[in-house]
């Protein structure tokens, strides 16, 4: 059957936006299922023993960086590297300051003339005005410089770069330099440029309202992992310092040093293996304001590799699937332009009461809608299976000896996976269309200027947030906020007076708007997050709480590990329910208009066209 009436310009022409809006949601869609492509890959679980007296420990520097960083971060950073399991003759450290912290440089000097090894050097770097200094990039080329001529008394091997609130599992070595060796003793594997490990928080705040666990970020390693392809995270990287002489030292031309320097080991043909391995443990940023400039700074600096290496992005010693890897990561400064384009068509649409699908043929238009609804609930099932293949598959049984962490603190692993993975798969889904905002803006300030790296932790807390909340909100709110209020407030306003006119004058006309307006729904409800937080801030414990120190023998350094209460990943019944409500009410609205598209012969008509 064809329905044939009269239709104005913008009837037609807003169907064709929409389609254009699905179009590009696509993209960013395909490039992220791009890093799929391969089978979730788990590592078997090597480790040598200190005890063996055949082994053969390779010598290995520690760098630690910090910028500014509160002091007592950096203590029980260095604390953790000096009760390593590992010969203390082996390894070195290496405190690489680019503050001016005395009490700092104090430290070091004290426990330097305290413990005669593991050797432990502390080094400020000298900033010229008016002259780049490269940020971190800078700071670690710095200490390789200073650890260049140290090489011909004691040459090292390795090196493992480290944050400066991420603390050391104490068999991190042990753990991760036997996958650098065909076996498990001599025969060195060359191809091997780096190992990689997961950054695991355990300060996140239960619901992670923020998308700070970055579960997301280990699923996209350990799938590249199957290729050898895994990109570096900025800590927990060991590196053979052979590579870094051949691709001379760590790359500037970046703010995410990280990512530049995988995508220069990769270009030369070199391989990386992840292991999915809880072997360090840091901090992710307590105030709104840090956790949004650090996603932008991961973007902005992703985005800066791309576009400075344009020609060779494709390298001869690349795989296809490498570039893919690599293409997604650094183009997703851009997803920012799909994730809102929507929003707002789909709110013109409702303002100006336009139709979204423009079909004659009534039974192509029962197709197109069953396929849109069908498509929608096989997107999340989707993304509920290949996180449960994560969540599922990270094997605890061989945590009991992990000092760190002990089974009750991982017991929302086991026990309740179902709410680890929709809890990780919304707050994904919400975070993309929350922070396209920040992204935008940032990415307009980077047509004028370049952008400029900031330390994590020296953005202001939450606790200063609060007090200078005028200031703050003012300030966030030009940063991007500003979209969130606006479209909140209107959408919802528009939503009631849509419903109140068309059930008093034409009832006929609701199916098809309140498709329109679930479609805007779900849009405010994943604009909310930075709205939620400011409004009911999570209460923040201070971060000493989350950490147990042994002091059993004064003669060594404090030992530091995880207070056995925590959990890495804190999920709620009440906030897992919470979060569903949404999903849950979308699915079971697709599955009843598919229902009375099937069985209601009238109701097809409010979805062709408006006569």
């Amino acid at each position: 059957m064809d329905v044939n009436v009269q239709l104005n310009n913008s009837e037609r022409l807003m169907p064709f936006l929409f389609t254009i809006g699905d179009f590009l949601l696509c993209i960013p869609t395909f490039m992220n299922c791009s890093t799929f492509w391969t089978a979730l890959h788990f590592r078997p679980k090597l480790k040598w023993s200190i005890e063996d007296p055949n082994q053969n420990f390779p010598i290995v520097d520690i760098f630690i960086v910090c910028c500014n960083e509160p002091a007592d971060i950096l203590i029980d950073t260095v604390r953790s590297a000096l009760s390593l399991n590992y010969p203390k003759d082996k390894y070195r450290i290496w405190v690489l300051d680019d503050g001016k912290s005395n009490e700092i440089s104090n430290y070091v000097e004290q426990i330097s003339n305290k413990y005669s090894k593991p050797d432990i050097h502390y080094r400020r770097r000298f900033k010229e005005i008016n002259k780049p200094h490269y940020f971190k990039a800078g700071n670690i080329n710095n200490g390789l410089s200073e650890l260049n001529r140290l090489q011909n008394e004691l040459p090292s091997e390795y090196l493992l770069v480290q944050d400066v609130d991420m603390i050391l599992h104490p068999d991190f070595l042990l753990r991760t330099l036997p996958h650098f060796y065909h076996d498990r003793r001599s025969q060195l594997n060359e191809s091997i440029a780096y190992v990689q490990t997961p950054q695991r928080y355990y300060n996140v705040t239960p619901g992670d309202l923020l998308s700070q666990a970055l579960t997301g970020v280990n699923a996209i390693l350990m799938h590249s992992d199957s290729k050898y392809s895994s990109t570096c995270i900025g800590s927990g990287m060991l590196i053979k310092l052979s590579i870094l002489n051949e691709i001379n030292r760590f790359p500037v031309d970046s703010i995410t040093e990280d990512f530049n320097f995988s995508y220069s080991i990769h270009q030369l043909g070199y391989k990386s293996i992840f292991i999915n391995e809880d072997l360090q443990f840091g901090l992710q940023p307590e105030s709104l304001t840090a956790a949004i400039e650090q996603y932008k700074r991961w973007c902005l600096g992703n985005y800066q590799v791309i576009r400075l290496n344009p020609c060779s992005s494709i390298h001869k010693n690349m795989s296809l699937f490498q570039f893919c890897v690599y293409f997604s990561i650094g183009i997703r400064l851009w997803y920012c332009f799909p994730q809102l384009y929507l929003p707002i068509i789909t709110f013109i649409a409702l303002w100006w009461r336009l139709p979204f699908i423009l079909l004659r043929n009534v039974q192509i238009c029962k197709i197109t809608l069953a396929l849109t609804w069908f498509q929608y609930i096989l997107h999340r099932l989707v993304l509920y299976t290949l996180f449960y293949d994560i969540v599922d598959g990270h094997d605890s049984t061989e945590r009991t000896d992990v000092e760190a962490v002990s089974m009750k603190a991982i017991a929302t692993l086991p026990i309740n996976p179902v709410l680890c993975i929709i809890q990780i798969v919304e707050r994904t889904i919400q975070h993309s269309l929350w922070m396209s905002p920040f992204y935008l803006v940032g990415f307009i300030t980077t047509l004028c200027k370049l952008p400029k790296f900031t330390a994590t932790n020296s953005f202001p807390s939450i606790k200063y947030e609060r007090s200078k909340l005028l200031k703050f909100l003012i300030h966030i709110a030009f940063k991007g906020l500003l979209f969130h209020i606006l479209y909140i407030i209107f959408s919802l306003n528009l939503i009631l007076s849509y419903i109140l006119h068309y059930s008093k004058q034409d009832a006929s006309r609701l199916p098809q708007s309140l498709w329109q307006i679930l479609l805007i729904i779900v849009f405010i409800v994943s604009l909310m997050p930075p709205i939620w937080f400011i409004l009911f801030p999570p209460q923040v414990p201070d971060r000493k709480s989350y950490l147990v120190y042994d002091n059993h023998d004064e003669n060594k350094e404090p030992f530091i590990k995880l207070n056995p209460n925590v959990s890495l990943y804190p999920v709620t019944k009440r906030t897992t329910l919470r979060i569903l409500i949404l999903p849950v009410f979308i699915i079971l609205t697709c599955i009843i208009n598919m229902h009375q598209l099937h069985y209601n012969p009238h109701y097809i008509l409010a979805f062709l066209i408006r006569a």
